[in-house]
């Protein structure tokens, strides 16, 4: 599984900057806490929230501010794929079953995942 930031800054005005802070915890090994964290707080998405964030989770701060700086062109990147797809929604999901754009159960997941005999690379964020 390959997670994709797609910020839909259109409906969630905070969501680039969110996606850049969790891409930017990524690269300290803490992007599900992170994530997670955000997910938990979304009425607090902002500024005073991200640096928080990466505080409590003992990132280093320099580090962090910089490699949020550089997910920007990243995810431009992806999102540049996913128009190529023409996924414009999320989340979305690409299995030898199909594309899906809707939230699906984990179990039906793994099962979909067992049924096409995929062993599946778990990488939180690939860019």
């Amino acid at each position: 599984m390959i997670y994709k930031h797609l910020p839909l800054s259109d409906i969630h005005p905070e969501s680039t900057k969110a996606a850049q802070a969790s891409w930017a915890a990524q690269q300290q090994g803490k992007f599900w806490e992170y994530h997670d964290a955000l997910f938990q707080q979304q009425n607090r998405l902002g500024e005073n929230l991200y640096q928080e964030i990466a505080k409590q989770l003992n990132l280093d701060l320099d580090k962090f501010n910089l490699d949020r700086k550089k997910a920007l062109e990243l995810m431009l990147e992806d999102l540049r794929i996913a128009q190529s797809l023409n996924i414009n929604e999320t989340p979305f999901f690409i299995t030898s079953q199909g594309v899906f754009t809707r939230v699906i159960n984990l179990e039906i997941l793994e099962k979909m995942l067992a049924d096409s005999q995929i062993n599946p690379v778990i990488d939180p964020i690939k860019s």
